[in-house]
Formats: structure tokens, C-alpha cells, sequence
């Protein structure tokens, strides 16, 4: 019968074979990535415990067979949300913030963290006990025996800004040792918020599950601004916020704070309510110094680059409207509101100089010392870790011949494709917003890669950040531009690009 088809049908035909067979090649390869990360997972876990306890290592999955059903039903289940996610799409992001606003205060009223606190119960075998999923890590030092214990501190401390129990000896807790107390700059540190609220167990929560949460909504919120696709939006906040680098360190404020302001200039820019443009000035200024306050200038330097790329990307497109004469589709800006703009930032800098000025006596402290104080960076060390991003999934089962994984994880962006994918598109037709972001990533690149004379280190404020701290914010960048450049390629060639 194929005969009596004209040669576009049959064209047509083969493209929804092949198409067919694609998707059934990625069913059948992300099933076997399931199975074999879960096999992983459950023997790791069976390796760690035995079989002691209610835990995932229960005898019922310590057989391959087991682990076989398991996936299955594991990879069924995930394709039926997705499922649900496509019909459900509209509601699910008409209602984003209070389905993950939700699911975080679910969170925190069953005390659900990600702390490795359970290798105090390895530790302190009268006191044994396991996680729900999954297993303490003992690389988390930093975090279960010193951050974390800051915090049960001063819970026993009524948290007071100064301590007695942290050292034996008075103790300012407020800016270097960052443990949530009563005092100006918690202001500026809501994941401590949960701390002073509800006490140590459900605040422990909040600084986990909360922040994690509204880090998910924010970063897809803001990869929609510069990508414009939802499900690709979606793909970037999940690949970021659940990436092996995010997830290793345990934080993420600063991507989390950097892209609310993003959205927030947005919201400033283009609404049409004179009262939400002063709720969102407002709330700029309180995050200038909730971003200030991280006081971890190797990310917070790069990291500034980037959203301050994006906001004037927003700023340009405002600017647009105006010219095109576009008056009613947004609020012209006036000179009330550069007037609210000052007076809010100049109070946000009052009370961060306020702070500052508090703890005064620790920062010199701090400032004095070899390391960080000292440091002064010119990069051109290289940054090879960069090219082998895929494999920090595996560190989780089994270590890498380095001394400390989290140094080298990373975010699955598959550098370069990203830097070649919006090169391509840039041949194909020139788009600003990608060649100023690409522009950037070779800024980050050249300095890993090459060096900057100290001068030119020390103008940029580069001379902060270490090149293996740029892992972080040259593969956001890099994840960025690949599915900005996927994005682009769909609207230039349609179904048909290698894109």
C-alpha cells in the first residue's frame, strides 16, 4: 500500500517510526540507569547496615530479584507522575507555590531532614537508630558534628547571641559561626528562621526541607525567564537543586537568593500595581542583605555576575516596552519609586552595617587569619573536574580516588555541549541574551583556565574564588545555555534539529 503514498507520507512515516523508536530507546535506557542506580543504592545501603533494624537493607530487598521487582515499579510509578503531570500541567502550575509550599510544611511537621545525624547513633550505639531512607555519611563531618551541634547548642542556650557552651568559653555565634540566635542579622537568614520558631527538630526540617522546597519553585521560576518552556524549566531546576554538588554541600542559599532577586526585579519591572511594586523594592532590599550575609565570597562573586546578567536582561526588555510605547502592559517607573528604592536599601544597609558592626571584634578575627583571610586568587590552575561531571552521580556507592568527593561534585550539565550548542545557535541567528551569557562563561573559563594578572583579579573581585569553587557556577551557566540553546534550536528548525 506504501506504494500509493506520496513521498511526503512516507517521509512523514519514517520520521514517526523513528521517533517511536526513540522514545522507546530512552524508556528502555532510563530503565536500566534505574535498575542499576537502585541496585547500587540497596546494596550500599545492605553493605552499611546488614540486616539490623527497619531499614531499606531489610531482607526483602537484599536479593537481586527483589531489587528487579522494586525498579520496576519504582520506574512505572515515575512514569505514571509524569503522566499526571502532563494532564494535570495547568493546575499543577497554576498552583505551584501552594502545592510546594505544602509539601514543605508537610515536611517540617514530621521533622524531615537531610542531616547526617544518624552516625551519632554509630558512634553512640545506646542511642542506635537508622534513617528513614537512605544512610548517614560520614563525609559530612562539617555538617553533623559542627553546624548542625551549633545549632542544638543554642537551643540549649535560649539562643542567645553570645555563648558559653559552644567552646567553654564566651562566644559571639552571630556572624562567624552563623548559629540562629536573637539578634539584627537573622534578619537576613531565614533558613534560621525554623530554629527560633519551632526549636531544634522541626527547625532542622525547615532548614532542609523548606529551603529546598522553595529553592526547586525559585529556580524553575526564573529558568522560565530566560528559557521560556515549561518542561525545560522544570528539567533545569531539578538537574540543579537535586545535583550531586547542591546535594553534597548541603546548601544552595546562594542560587536561592540570587534568582529570587531575579524575579523579584521582574515583578518591580513589570506589573501594573503601584502596592506590588513596593512590596517587591522591599523585599529586593531585604535580600541584598540575605545574599551579603552568606559571607562566602567564592560563590557569591561568580554567582553575582550571573543574576546580575539576568536582571539587566530584564532591565532591557522594561526599557523596551517603554520605547514601543507599550504605557498599559506595565507601571512606568517614577520618581516615588526611586525614592522607596533608596530609602529601602539604605535601611538594608543600615542593619547589615549594624551586624557587622556587632560582631565586629570576631570578623577581625577572621580577616586576620592565613585562610580565608589571606587568600588571593589569579586562577589558571585548570579545572579538569569540569569534563567529568556524570560521574559525581556514582560517588554516593563508591569512592573516588580523591580525598573529599564533595570538592569535586559537580551539576550534570555535560560541559561543553552547552558552549557549543548556543555557539551553533548564535551562527544560525545572532541572540543577545546568548551571547552575552556565553560571553560570561568564557569570563569564568579563561580565568580557571589561563589566570588573571593579580590587578585584573583583584578589580573583578575574582581573587575570592578558588577554580574549583567555579565548578558551581560555570556549570549553572553551562546547563543554562544548553537548554536555552535547545529552546532556541526548536524555534529555528523546528523538529528537525541536531539540537
Amino acid at each position: 500500500m506504501n506504494k500509493y503514498l506520496t513521498s511526503e507520507d512516507r517521509s512523514n512515516n519514517l520520521h514517526n517510526d523513528n521517533f517511536h523508536l526513540y522514545r522507546a530507546a530512552c524508556f528502555a535506557l532510563s530503565f536500566l540507569f534505574a535498575l542499576i542506580y537502585l541496585s547500587l543504592f540497596v546494596n550500599y545501603v545492605c553493605s552499611f547496615y546488614g540486616k539490623i533494624g527497619v531499614t531499606t537493607a531489610s531482607s526483602l530487598l537484599n536479593n537481586g530479584m527483589s531489587v528487579l521487582i522494586i525498579g520496576g515499579l519504582t520506574v512505572a510509578f515515575l512514569f505514571s507522575a509524569i503522566k499526571l503531570i502532563e494532564y494535570k500541567s495547568d493546575f499543577i502550575y497554576k498552583y505551584r507555590w501552594i502545592i510546594g509550599i505544602s509539601v514543605a510544611m508537610l515536611a517540617v511537621v514530621f521533622k524531615v531532614s537531610g542531616s547526617s545525624l544518624g552516625m551519632w547513633s554509630i558512634m553512640l550505639p545506646e542511642n542506635a537508630g537508622t534513617p528513614i531512607w537512605g544512610i548517614p555519611r560520614s563525609l559530612r563531618s562539617d555538617e553533623f558534628s559542627v553546624g548542625t551541634l551549633f545549632q542544638l547548642s543554642q537551643s540549649h542556650n535560649d539562643y542567645a547571641p553570645i555563648s558559653e557552651i559552644l567552646r567553654g568559653d564566651i562566644t559571639d555565634v552571630r556572624m562567624v559561626y552563623g548559629a540562629a540566635c536573637w539578634s539584627v542579622i537573622s534578619l537576613f537568614r531565614p533558613v534560621l528562621w525554623g530554629y527560633l520558631v519551632f526549636g531544634f527538630e522541626s527547625g532542622l526540617a525547615f532548614a532542609w526541607s523548606m529551603k529546598l522546597c522553595i529553592m526547586v519553585l525559585v529556580s524553575f521560576d526564573c529558568a522560565f525567564l530566560m528559557i521560556k518552556s515549561k518542561p525545560l524549566s522544570l528539567l533545569f531546576s531539578i538537574l540543579l537543586c537535586f545535583s550531586p554538588l547542591i546535594q553534597w554541600w548541603g546548601t544552595g542559599e546562594v542560587v536561592l537568593y540570587g534568582q529570587a532577586l531575579v524575579l523579584l526585579l521582574d515583578k518591580t519591572l513589570f506589573t501594573r500595581k503601584r502596592s506590588t511594586r513596593v512590596i517587591a523594592i522591599v523585599a529586593i532590599a531585604w535580600l541584598c542583605g540575605c545574599y551579603i550575609m552568606l559571607m562566602y565570597p567564592a560563590w557569591m562573586v561568580p554567582f553575582f555576575y550571573i543574576f546580575a546578567l539576568m536582571g539587566v536582561f530584564r532591565a532591557i526588555d522594561y526599557c523596551r516596552i517603554l520605547k514601543s510605547g507599550e504605557y498599559r502592559s506595565v507601571l512606568a517607573w517614577s520618581i516615588s519609586d526611586t525614592l522607596t528604592s533608596i530609602f529601602c536599601l539604605l535601611v538594608s544597609a543600615g542593619l547589615v552595617f549594624l551586624a557587622f558592626f556587632q560582631s565586629s571584634e570576631a570578623m577581625a578575627s577572621v580577616v586576620n587569619t592565613v585562610y580565608p583571610g589571606a587568600r588571593f586568587e589569579t586562577g589558571g590552575s585548570g579545572l579538569p573536574e569540569l569534563f567529568s561531571n556524570a560521574l559525581s552521580l556514582f560517588y554516593a556507592f563508591d569512592t573516588p580516588l580523591v580525598s573529599n568527593e564533595c570538592e569535586i561534585a559537580t551539576i550534570l550539565c555535560f560541559f561543553p555541549l552547552g558552549t557549543l550548542a548556543s555557539l551553533s545557535c548564535i551562527i544560525k541567528k545572532r541572540d543577545w541574551h546568548l551571547i552575552a551569557l556565553l560571553v560570561l562563561q568564557l569570563f569564568f573559563l579563561l580565568f580557571a583556565f589561563v589566570g588573571f594578572p593579580s590587578f585584573l583579579s583583584r578589580i573583578t573581585l575574582m581573587y575570592n574564588v578558588p577554580v574549583l569553587r567555579l565548578l558551581f557556577p560555570i556549570g549553572y551557566l553551562e546547563l543554562l545555555l544548553f537548554l536555552i540553546s535547545v529552546k532556541k534550536a526548536k524555534e529555528f528548525q523546528e523538529a528537525n534539529s541536531q539540537i
